[in-house]
């Protein structure tokens, strides 16, 4: 059986051709940057069948997801438009897929603009039903997120408040509860201002843990 290897080196990509055995060679193509690339593949001087071979390549380090919320701190409402927005640069749109993924594992598609001048994207999802969804974020087919961010939707009109009274002595406590927070990840956050010293004080309340 021949055998033989030849490495070629350009400055966007390498190029490694084996010959595995008679009239059949191997060759790939291992991109060192992104943009448009095209290799041409010749036998005698003569294209082979479909030479040249043009592909994009995509660099997805180049894509920013920092405008993605955190969904320990992110609560979606119902029937209210859940927005993320992405940075892709000068890559193509079309290649963006965007999902939401409910609890009963329905696929409900993001709506996605039109690329700004500036590269961004804008992605909406509206939830209709109370519960949870997964968001799912590809491009060209690879996942862009490391990890499953799954966000909570909530119906607000649903929730019962009892208010508590609109004053109360020095050293006395006043009492209120809210009824119908759905069960999630999510944390009770608490603020409180003072008026006359103008000082703010924030308290959340994990209730994995029982802390506040």
């Amino acid at each position: 059986q021949v055998f033989t290897f030849i490495q070629v080196v350009f400055s966007s990509c390498k190029i490694f051709i084996t010959q595995e055995e008679n009239q059949v060679y191997s060759i790939r193509v291992d991109p060192t940057e992104g943009g448009q690339l095209t290799i041409e593949v010749l036998w005698d001087d003569t294209p082979v069948p479909g030479s040249p071979f043009s592909f994009s390549v995509i660099d997805l380090a180049s894509i920013a997801l920092d405008d993605i919320p955190n969904p320990k701190e992110y609560v979606s409402r119902v029937g209210e438009p859940f927005v993320i927005r992405l940075n892709l640069g000068s890559l193509d749109a079309s290649f963006l897929k965007a999902e939401a993924k409910l609890n009963d594992g329905r696929i409900k598609p993001l709506t996605i603009s039109d690329k700004l001048p500036n590269g961004t994207v804008k992605l909406t999802y509206i939830p209709n039903d109370i519960g949870g969804f997964q968001l799912l974020l590809s491009y060209a087919q690879v996942s862009l997120l490391k990890s499953m961010l799954k966000y909570s939707a909530v119906n607000m009109s649903g929730l019962q408040v009892t208010p508590p009274t609109t004053y109360c002595q020095l050293k006395e406590h006043v009492t209120f509860t809210v009824n119908g927070l759905p069960q999630g990840d999510q944390n009770l956050s608490i603020s409180a201002v003072h008026k006359v010293h103008d000082a703010i004080v924030k308290a959340t309340y994990d209730r994995s843990t029982g802390i506040a």
